[in-house]
């Protein structure tokens, strides 16, 4: 895939170093929670409070962060959507806290809609689906 993928952001749980070296090699760009990047937040759903209510703890950081792109982690992989927001968990590409690896990749262009393809390893195979999001931004 060089080439192909211009930055990857990771929320977590990689679970041994030779994951993060992985991820690494597919692109030159990578961020590991670290906070806010441009238009898209990044962290670990362990920040998130209160967690009875997940949807709105995501809105309560989003505020906070002032994004518009919030990615957190919380296998499995999920896709929120509001009328100035995406949230997203890209799920885990270890498995972890699911059966199912998964991965997503945000296709970014200034004043278009935001393209989530959404990367699943169901049963030994790659299943691979795209979305175009409400969100363009500016």
């Amino acid at each position: 895939m060089p080439g192909k993928i211009h930055a990857i952001l990771c929320t977590g749980n990689l679970n041994h170093s030779n994951v993060k070296e992985y991820l690494k090699s597919l692109c030159s760009t990578f961020y590991l929670v670290k906070g806010e990047y441009d238009n898209i937040g990044l962290t670990n759903s362990y920040q998130l409070t209160p967690f009875s209510d997940h949807l709105e703890s995501l809105r309560i950081k989003k505020i906070q962060m002032d994004v518009d792109i919030f990615v957190h982690g919380n296998a499995p992989l999920t896709i929120h959507e509001s009328e100035d927001a995406i949230f997203l968990s890209p799920g885990s590409v270890t498995g972890c806290n699911t059966t199912v690896p998964s991965f997503a990749l945000l296709e970014i262009q200034k004043a278009r809609p935001v393209v989530l393809y959404e990367y699943r390893l169901v049963g030994g195979e790659l299943d691979v689906k795209k979305n175009e999001l409400k969100l363009s931004l500016k």
